[in-house]
């Protein structure tokens, strides 16, 4: 990470001061062989946001996360660490739980959470909080592009608990946790008004907190609908299956939607609608029968859920 800031002043010395740095990160990783040490997917989503912080303090304007998936095997050998640095589950190799193969991990949505409120696009670095306190407490400044007179901020803890007090320009913050479930479920929001003196305060743990100040004119239910939780298919379970399987999807509103089994030809095998189903978590039941009732062979599936213009679409193996 020091290498970002030598290169930042290397660019200004050479008067390319509004020369952008952009880089890659891959090096956070969850589950290991058996009888290793390994992170948990919480811890794996705490160093995830720590990493990317600070990069952007020491000088980087933008940074990807670019092991969506493991690199399987890499270099050959079962186990290796680069089966367990994704965002997305690998599930079979690294002794990660086989039901989360293909599934996204909590490092996935801490990502998503951060990219959306920080990112280059979204916000500009204003620097670290006059509370910061390496090396125990970190407290970090962003000013939105959308808004300047607005601010976000990001703070944690290496260890313990503390209450932290700060100024906002605003009467009220919304803190969320950043370290979700393996869902993608929030597990804290928290609206703080302000005291007199515009001052906020509130509790700083070890999973990073994502604070923004909210206008009066601005509802929090509002604020919060951009927080996850989107729409989003998950690989079903068990898999391969017989003689049947769960499918289960995430809706962040109200919504019709249809649910169809593919064979590998394109073929509708089966359809499911469903109406005004609220926004949450749903489970679905594929018992490998056709529309009239038939047993379906043995063979790999497409199951396509359709939301309105929202499409997404898996793979299942039924296995006899």
């Amino acid at each position: 990470m020091t290498a970002v800031r030598q290169v930042r002043q290397l660019l200004d010395s050479l008067g390319l001061n509004q020369v952008q740095i952009w880089s890659c990160e891959n090096g956070t990783w969850a589950y290991q062989p058996t009888n290793q040490p390994y992170q948990t997917q919480s811890e794996q989503a705490r160093s995830l946001i720590q990493r990317y912080v600070f990069n952007i303090d020491l000088g980087l304007n933008k940074l990807f996360w670019n092991n969506l998936m493991e690199w399987i095997d890499f270099g050959g050998i079962q186990g290796n660490i680069f089966n367990s640095m994704g965002l997305i589950g690998d599930g079979m190799r690294n002794s990660e739980p086989p039901q989360n193969f293909n599934m996204p991990r909590v490092n996935y949505f801490s990502y998503k959470l951060l990219s959306e409120a920080i990112d280059i696009d979204r916000a500009r670095y204003a620097g670290k909080l006059s509370i910061h306190q390496e090396p125990i407490l970190y407290a970090y400044k962003y000013t939105p592009l959308t808004s300047d007179s607005l601010g976000v901020f990001i703070l944690w803890r290496d260890t313990g608990i503390q209450s932290v007090t700060f100024h906002i320009n605003t009467q009220k913050a919304l803190v969320t946790n950043m370290i979700t479930d393996s869902l993608g479920n929030i597990l804290q929001r928290d609206t703080v008004t302000a005291d007199v003196q515009g001052n906020i305060t509130f509790n700083v743990g070890i999973d990073a907190l994502l604070v923004k100040a909210i206008s009066s004119t601005t509802s929090v239910e509002d604020e919060g609908e951009n927080i996850p939780i989107e729409f989003m298919l998950y690989q079903n379970y068990p898999n391969p299956f017989n003689p049947s399987t769960t499918i289960e999807l995430k809706l962040n509103v109200q919504s019709d939607f249809t649910l169809t089994i593919f064979d590998v030809l394109g073929r509708k095998v089966r359809a499911f609608d469903y109406q005004r189903v609220p926004a949450g978590t749903h489970k679905m039941e594929w018992d490998g029968k056709d529309d009239r009732g038939r047993q379906s062979a043995s063979g790999v599936y497409l199951y396509c859920v359709q939301a309105g213009q929202k499409v997404e679409t898996q793979r299942m193996l039924l296995l006899k």
